[in-house]
């Protein structure tokens, strides 16, 4: 049985008030809802695809029959952090990657539905599972939204995620009870290279590159007045250019290729 999860409202720094919201980790894997309804368990996604023949070690998890959790399925890298590279390596492959689904809601226990019952009553309801190595409850606490972001950043990690204590959980809907910062760093890039054919400019450093696929318009003039004083060579797929015009980049994270993830141009370095 499927039903469709809350959704979050983005927002980009801590609440100042704070004190009716609790804070969890925003963890990097994808969302799931979990069903034990009719005897059978099964992994849906957000767009309600069934992945359960992908996770058989979650089949055998002691939830009690006709339950609904709202999660987030990670896989743990050799440090113990989530992982997503090495989570797509799993949907991918049958290799044996250690995944955990961390659960932050409940929509059903035992047949009764009760997202109408408060967030933190919620909460409790979970904390009669049976957990074990596969099955996790996220960690949470009451307020300290910027501390634990300040914690994230340093950590290098997703981001947090803010949740009005006395909410009600509403299927399909993006409320603003619930709120995401993201954990999004931003650095300075060399322009390298244009791509000819379909819009993008390949950015670098010494330690990583990227490709950013869209820039606001002035940007882009800025871009076209200037960049073909630097031309060094081209093949049929790019144009490249000394490494001369800068911008600032902020980004979601690097991949193990050295690779940015979600790069976005934030605006270019004129000295």
């Amino acid at each position: 049985m499927f039903v469709p999860p809350m959704l979050l409202h983005q927002i980009h720094q801590p609440l100042e008030d704070d004190l009716s919201y609790i804070t969890e980790l925003k963890l990097d894997g994808v969302r799931i809802i979990l069903s034990t309804f009719n005897n059978k368990t099964s992994l849906y996604t957000i767009e309600n695809q069934d992945v359960s023949h992908l996770f058989p070690e979650i089949h055998s998890l002691p939830l009690p029959n006709d339950t609904i959790l709202d999660g987030e399925l990670v896989a743990i890298d050799e440090s113990g952090r989530p992982d997503f590279e090495l989570l797509m390596k799993r949907f991918n492959t049958k290799n044996e990657i250690r995944i955990q689904l961390v659960v932050f809601d409940i929509l059903y226990y035992r047949g009764e539905n009760i997202t109408n019952l408060k967030l933190l009553n919620r909460k409790k309801v979970l904390e009669q599972l049976q957990y074990n190595d596969c099955l996790v409850p996220v960690q949470f606490t009451e307020g300290n939204s910027e501390l634990f972001f300040n914690v994230v950043k340093k950590e290098n990690l997703e981001g947090i995620v803010l949740k009005d204590k006395y909410s009600y959980y509403y299927p399909n809907h993006r409320s603003k009870d619930w709120l995401q910062l993201v954990n999004e760093p931003s650095d300075c890039f060399y322009l390298t290279a244009i791509r000819k054919k379909e819009f993008g400019l390949v950015v670098s450093n010494e330690r990583v590159s990227g490709l950013l696929k869209s820039m606001p318009t002035q940007a882009l003039k800025l871009l076209y007045k200037s960049y073909s004083n630097y031309i060094t060579h081209e093949d049929e797929q790019y144009i490249y250019v000394e490494p001369y015009l800068r911008c600032m980049v902020q980004y979601r994270s690097i991949t193990s290729r050295h690779q940015l993830s979600k790069p976005t141009f934030i605006n270019w370095i004129q000295d």
